[in-house]
């Protein structure tokens, strides 16, 4: 009988702001009071995850919202200069209370995840696709080179990671395999990757792409088949 195995975690949106504009995005918001998660509110919900018996802390923010204008001075109020300085110090206080923390933190450099790997048990980028497609016309971090660039460097590094890719938004099933394909080759070459997640697009009002079908059932069963093969 097979067994599937799940964490108990917290989820610490640090900030919605976010330098990319993905045409099925709706986690991106503009700069504006309250943009930043106050320490306050992570050090509860810290709090109250390990008395739950949560045991990891899920860390996530846009991509490099420093670029976005107006959005440092919002930091600053809580002492900090960047997202990942904040990210930094939080994933400190989890540790210190007994939880264990993932960063999603979109494109960053060796240097930068040399440092949060200092604070994290594992970190993730999704690869989405190797494929140039529309919905990342406007997000310079989509770019399936700079991405994969990212993956190969964590494998440098030694750091657990989860990748993935990102159904139905203008790939082709031979893009879905070249996909997979890269992801093995990265995990061959430095055995870091422990989670390949295949994540269906669907339909968003208000987005670029809320006109569009999401990924069907069978496109998802046909993926699922082509990453355990």
């Amino acid at each position: 009988m097979k067994q599937i195995t799940f964490s108990k975690n917290i989820f610490l949106p640090l900030t919605h702001v976010c330098a990319n504009a993905c045409g099925y995005c709706t986690f991106k918001e503009p700069v504006r009071d309250g943009c930043v998660m106050n320490p306050a509110e992570v050090m509860d919900t810290i709090q109250k995850g390990a008395a739950c018996g949560c045991t990891e802390a899920l860390f996530t923010f846009g991509e490099r919202p420093e670029l976005e204008a107006g959005f440092t001075a919002h930091l600053k109020r809580y002492g900090y200069e960047s997202i990942l300085d904040y990210a930094y110090e939080m994933g400190k206080i989890c540790l210190e209370h007994g939880l264990l923390p993932h960063t999603n933190a979109g494109i960053v450099t060796e240097e930068e995840m040399a440092r949060l790997r200092t604070v994290n048990a594992s970190m993730g980028l999704m690869l989405e696709t190797t494929a140039d497609v529309v919905p990342h016309a406007h997000s310079p971090g989509k770019d399936p080179a700079v991405r994969i660039e990212m993956i190969e460097t964590a494998g440098k590094l030694k750091i657990p990671f989860t990748t993935g890719l990102l159904l139905g938004i203008g790939e082709t099933r031979e893009d879905r395999i070249e996909s997979l394909e890269v992801i093995k080759e990265l995990y061959l070459r430095h055995r870091h990757i422990q989670e390949v997640i295949i994540q269906n697009f669907c339909q968003k009002p208000g987005t670029e792409m809320a006109h569009i079908p999401g990924a069907s059932i069978e496109i998802l069963e046909d993926t699922l088949q082509l990453a355990a093969d």
